[in-house]
């Protein structure tokens, strides 16, 4: 039987926000955006799946959505470490 593992807990200062001179990237993750699809369905004599005036699904970036994008980072606090804390930070960026 699997052994259940502690976790550990979450402390305050893991949800601070900081200033851009107290982190270094370290690589880009990606990027999330919304995006609305939409599925149509057309009737009568007229409706030729071939016809490309008539997509069966379109897709549209949605408006006024801005990507947001992730990085991975780490904090420049030489006390993290002797601590034995994790300097890596997960950031998130949003366009204004």
């Amino acid at each position: 039987a699997p052994v259940a593992t502690p976790r550990a807990s979450v402390r305050v200062d893991s949800f601070r926000e900081f200033r851009a001179s107290e982190l270094t990237l370290e690589r880009f993750v990606g990027e999330v955006s919304v995006t609305e699809v939409t599925d149509w369905e057309y009737s009568g004599e007229l409706a030729n799946p071939l016809d490309p005036a008539q997509p069966a699904r379109t897709k549209q970036d949605a408006a006024g959505a801005s990507p947001l994008r992730l990085f991975l980072a780490t904090r420049d606090d030489p006390g993290l470490r002797a601590r034995g804390d994790d300097a890596r930070v997960a950031l998130r960026e949003y366009a204004p």
